[in-house]
């Protein structure tokens, strides 16, 4: 899908399309530091009614962008309305960006389930959607319908009162979501794992690629330490005698290196040449036999087999 920029004036963020509980402030401060340190982030998803854009997907990118003093924001432009922003967004986060916490996921359940048309749907569609377990669904689905109000009138005093007896005699349960449900005695089942895309969107089914992809952001984080360190020494530099023998030309030169090393290594796709055959990767001078490559050696090779070339 073509990337296109917004102004970030130009996109709505109080539809309800926010699909986490609140905004991770600690991880909107990472990602400023990434956007200063010259880090692409990924486009945000939004969608478009013929008058309003609304975010779907980068709540936290929007912020970051807006506290790093950036008026534009790169969007995947989506047809639809804010409903088909909403719809979308309780699938975000499940395979990429910040892990989603119990209460993330919760919600993104019960926004299905409040729904009037979408609650009338399977606990397995709902838990496709939302990228949890059925089990979730499912208990969330019965929590609800078991917290109804059982409302009847009793008189005292010579008055009538209406009164909720559903939890005359019972002791109030903590509220618990499992992502799966508690251990139990009986025979394992085959879990089929979660799908996995690379930056380019195409779905890894290697094990051993899908476990580089996995462990990406392990680079991501050593980017984000790097550009950390080199702010501190650079700061220091100006405000602290400690660090007044330190050259910030050196510092800035080397750390640059190193950022810009780690930028180049990050695994951005699968190969080009041959996806997923391991018989084909072996002799791939493009990967090397690694079944995936950075985005400078996806985005050569894109170009080559467009031009008739070969691995």
């Amino acid at each position: 899908m073509p990337t296109n920029t917004l102004k970030l004036s130009q996109i709505r963020i109080d539809g309800g399309t926010q699909p986490r509980v609140a905004i991770d402030e600690d991880h909107v401060a990472d990602l400023v530091a990434a956007i200063a340190a010259g880090v692409d982030l990924p486009p945000a998803d939004v969608y478009f009614d013929g008058t309003a854009y609304w975010l779907a997907d980068g709540f936290h990118r929007y912020h970051a962008h807006s506290k790093a003093g950036l008026t534009t924001l790169p969007v995947h432009v989506h047809k639809g309305t804010k409903r088909d922003a909403i719809l979308f967004s309780v699938g975000a986060n499940t395979s990429h960006g910040l892990k989603r916490s119990n209460a993330d996921k919760a919600k993104a359940v019960t926004t299905l389930l409040n729904d009037k048309e979408w609650g009338e749907w399977s606990n397995k569609k709902i838990a496709e959607l939302a990228g949890v377990s059925e089990y979730m669904v499912r208990s969330i689905r019965e929590g609800a319908s078991s917290i109804k109000s059982k409302m009847r009138k009793v008189e005292r005093t010579g008055k009538q009162y209406v009164q909720d007896t559903t939890n005359i005699g019972r002791k109030p349960a903590p509220e618990v979501f499992y992502d799966d449900p508690p251990a139990v005695d009986a025979a394992p089942k085959t879990v089929e794992p979660a799908q996995l895309k690379d930056q380019a969107g195409n779905v890894i089914e290697r094990p051993d690629v899908r476990a580089v992809f996995e462990r990406r952001h392990e680079l991501v984080d050593l980017m984000k330490q790097v550009s950390a360190l080199k702010s501190t020494i650079l700061r220091g530099h100006e405000n602290d005698d400690l660090y007044a023998y330190v050259n910030p030309t050196q510092v800035q030169a080397a750390l640059g290196n190193v950022y810009q090393a780690l930028k180049f290594a990050l695994p951005h796709a699968r190969c080009p040449y041959h996806a997923d055959d391991a018989l084909a990767r072996r002799g791939c001078r493009a990967c090397g036999g690694l079944g995936w490559v950075p985005q400078e050696k996806y985005e050569a090779g894109v170009k080559a087999l467009k031009a008739g070339g070969a691995a």
